[in-house]
């Protein structure tokens, strides 16, 4: 009986029932585009799923844990450690959603004080005025401009659904 074998009869006769799936813990050693490979006792265990649907599309949701984290995984093959999937991780390396074609989430408070800085900057800016040519040359500042730009409120724009 091999190692896989034995681990199902364990768990087997510890739950005394016939067990289709089952999850336990274990340590990513690495991980490779939508797998990783983990680690129980002393057994690696190897394209291990990140994704629990293999079938090539990218709008999907894919949690990337750490290395040397902790994992929980099903195994979906009655034991015969062939159909894995990563269902929990302990600690989150990232995180990407339908392919990551949109880049990366803004950081919120971030964008609103520098909008708002760009917008102050505006409503306040004048311009250096100097004029020759005429019976007495003049300087100084025009007036700033007469149309003034609200601040930001990142209540007008946050998706609260989907924080970090």
């Amino acid at each position: 009986m091999d190692n896989y074998s034995q681990i199902r009869r364990a768990l087997q006769d510890i739950c005394k029932t016939d067990i289709k799936g089952y999850v336990f813990t274990a340590e990513v050693e690495g991980v490779s585009g939508q797998t990783c490979s983990v680690r129980v006792g002393d057994m690696r265990l190897t394209d291990v799923r990140l994704c629990s649907v293999d079938d090539g599309n990218s709008n999907n949701l894919v949690i990337r844990p750490k290395d040397n984290s902790q994992v929980l995984v099903m195994d979906m093959s009655e034991g015969q450690m062939r159909d894995l999937t990563v269902i929990k991780v302990s600690e989150v390396e990232s995180i990407t959603i339908n392919g990551g074609k949109l880049g990366g989430l803004i950081k919120i408070e971030e964008l609103t004080n520098k909008l708002n800085t760009l917008i102050n900057t505006f409503n306040s800016h004048t311009h250096q005025v100097s004029t020759t040519g005429s019976a007495s040359a003049q300087s100084g500042l025009a007036s700033p401009t007469t149309t003034t730009m609200q601040s930001l409120n990142k209540n007008d724009y946050e998706d609260e659904k989907i924080r970090h």
